[in-house]
Formats: C-alpha cells, structure tokens, sequence
C-alpha cells in the first residue's frame, strides 16, 4: 500500500466535510454499520469503509490509504482536543486535520 501525499490530502478533506456536515447522515450511518461508502471531493471518488479496527480509502480496488478506527465512544483523551480545535462556524482547523489524519474517528449516530 503506497500512502502518497495526495491520498492523505484526500482523506483530511473527507474528514473535513465529515466533520462539518457536509457528509450527509446517511452516509456516516452506513460506515458505522460497516457498509462502503463512496465519497466525492472535488473530482475524485472514492471509497472508505471500515475493516475491523482499520478505515480505508480505495481509489478503485486499491487501498491508497489506511488509518486506525477509534469508533466515538472508544476515542481517547486526544479527540477532546481535536473537538475543542474546532472552529465556532464549525469549521475544523489545519491542525485538527493532521491529527485526525492519523487516527480516523467515526461518530455512530
């Protein structure tokens, strides 16, 4: 699995869109239930799904990208952190993104 710049920068714009609600609810509903959910940011589509403790993202059938998968209830004490660095517009800040980048979370709603 190559983990290249652009995948990464894919992912934190996934997770910035997750975050500020512009993944729609049902979406984050089927990737807490374990489905595929097809993703599109700007002109790329992708996948992510979740596979035991790991989130991936496939570009077509190729894994470009895997995180840790810290389902809500089980994150630790450092998504206080990441929540707090949000923005009062909702926005979510760079630095947020380098950290979840790292670690993906998943709100089960």
């Amino acid at each position: 699995m190559a983990e290249n710049a652009d995948a990464i920068e894919l992912f934190e714009r996934f997770l910035t869109r997750a975050i500020t609600g512009q993944v729609s609810m049902t979406c984050r509903k089927r990737l807490a239930r374990g489905e595929t959910m097809t993703v599109q940011c700007g002109k790329d589509k992708v996948t992510i799904n979740i596979d035991g403790d790991r989130a991936l993202l496939r570009r077509g059938s190729q894994i470009v990208l895997e995180r840790p998968f810290v389902p809500w209830g089980e994150a630790d004490d450092d998504y206080e952190a990441m929540v707090e660095s949000f923005g009062e517009d909702g926005s979510v800040s760079e630095e947020w993104c380098q950290r979840a980048s790292t670690n993906f979370h998943c709100r089960f709603e």
